[in-house]
């Protein structure tokens, strides 16, 4: 009896000490807010921290981080063993910024697909703690789609509580994503990235979280990016489009290639397409075999706040070069309210399920939540307004693109699944006369101003 009691305890006491054990664990999955707080002074400051961009396609990944001007020679190093020890040395390109500082960008070429890679860099001469990320495996994939994290927007962006908080709540959404989809292959942001493009500080605290060493991140500019360099400066972008007449100060966009689909981010912060027809016709032109071709802008033209009028709508006008390219899904932020349209084509719904759809995603950090419109516009399948961070998942395979919406706080799968097929890639358009161009051009218009006024 005495063995028996003996036995049962020794059991029930292992048995509470594994529990234990998988609560740590879990728990540690996560920052706390006490520890983003006890760490925040040292991330706020640290205007080193390294940025991980996509290649042009999963054989390149690109690097950016910035450095002292009397930190002469930045070096980078990169392999395929967790100790370097066969890492190869990669060169740095660096040039001096506004602000004082150096901006250094490396690309790493002829990566092999689904691997994992070792890298450190260094900082006024010494080499930082190795990171390690993970190759794109082809034609089945993940990515996370957010905006708007908007670091500083919560309140007065100088204070140290209101940055904590912000970046606090984007942190917390990225590790509830991804401890909820660990496969995802990179992160793609609509925009809105900080509040004022001119603080370092704010730029430091979103990139601050430790994900972001690990996993690349495609961001669009916002209006409250576009218009500073330091957007350029920490952001190694691939096929930087150089073609636009009114060249932004944080750049005009770029484009890249995952598998069957074709990424192209443009720059939205002017009302009118312009030139940016002249960089999603060049990334298709160089990509004709895509499947999919993906745009992803700040400004919606379909989102919770551009129903039948208003200013917002002056945007509408993109849509034209959206149906002329085929457009197939076009991801956007700005409204800080979730937003899922049906598919649309010249402005209307189309009676055979064909067109693009327009996605707007919700706040990224909770920094700045928009009300819910009391009228659901014409053209959404559904917008709503949660309160809480939100990110979309699109998942990739064979011939299909499916959209599911989660929640941060739950982990929980918004009622909003949408998925895309498609068996073979949509022919490029042919050249306009000048005639049908200018045809088109007053159309577009005449729809522009009947949203607008």
């Amino acid at each position: 009896m005495k063995r028996t009691v003996k036995t049962l305890s020794l059991f029930f006491a292992l048995l509470i000490f594994l529990s234990s054990l998988v609560g740590t664990s879990a728990a540690g999955n996560f920052t706390t807010e006490e520890e983003w707080a006890a760490n925040f002074q040292n991330m706020k400051g640290n205007n080193s921290v390294i940025a991980l961009t996509p290649g042009t396609d999963e054989s390149e990944m690109r690097f950016a981080w910035l450095s002292s001007p009397i930190d002469f020679a930045p070096k980078f190093k990169l392999g395929r063993k967790a100790d370097l020890s066969d890492a190869k040395t990669i060169a740095v390109k660096n040039e001096p910024t506004v602000i004082g500082l150096l901006s250094n960008k490396v690309t790493a070429e002829n990566l092999k697909p689904n691997t994992v890679y070792y890298y450190t860099y260094t900082v006024k001469g010494m080499w930082s703690k190795t990171e390690s990320f993970k190759t794109g495996t082809g034609t089945e994939f993940k990515a996370i789609f957010m905006s708007d994290p908007q670091i500083g927007r919560s309140g007065d962006g100088k204070l140290d509580r209101v940055l904590s908080r912000d970046s606090y709540g984007w942190n917390s959404a990225l590790e509830s994503a991804l401890a909820t989809h660990p496969d995802t292959g990179f992160l793609l942001c609509g925009g809105d990235l900080v509040n004022t493009g001119t603080r370092k500080a704010q730029y430091n605290l979103l990139l601050a979280p430790k994900t972001l060493r690990s996993l690349p991140f495609a961001t669009a500019m916002g209006n409250h990016d576009f218009y500073f360099p330091l957007y350029s400066d920490h952001f190694n972008n691939p096929n930087a489009f150089k073609g636009s007449p009114l060249p932004a100060p944080g750049g005009n966009g770029y484009w890249f290639r995952r598998g069957q689909a074709l990424f192209v981010v443009l720059d939205s912060n002017f009302p009118i397409p312009g030139s940016q027809e002249t960089l999603l016709k060049e990334a298709a032109e160089a990509n004709p075999d895509a499947l999919w071709r993906i745009v992803m802008m700040h400004h919606s033209i379909y989102g919770s706040y551009q129903g039948d009028d208003g200013p917002a709508n002056l945007w509408r006008g993109y849509y034209a070069i959206f149906d002329k390219f085929n457009v197939d899904l076009v991801l956007s932020g700005h409204d800080h309210v979730y937003c899922r349209s049906y598919p649309v084509r010249d402005n209307k719904m189309t009676a055979d399920g064909k067109g693009t759809v327009y996605l707007s995603a919700n706040s990224a950090s909770g920094s700045k939540y928009s009300p819910e419109p009391e009228n659901t516009p014409w053209y959404a399948a559904t917008c709503h307004q949660l309160r809480v961070p939100s990110y979309t998942v699109l998942e990739f395979t064979q011939g299909k693109l499916k959209l599911n919406t989660y929640r941060t706080d739950t982990s929980e799968k918004v009622d909003d699944e949408y998925v895309m097929t498609k068996t073979s890639p949509v022919p490029l358009p042919e050249a306009e006369s000048l005639i049908d161009a200018v045809i088109s051009f007053f159309r577009v218009l005449i729809v522009v101003i009947q949203s607008t006024f």
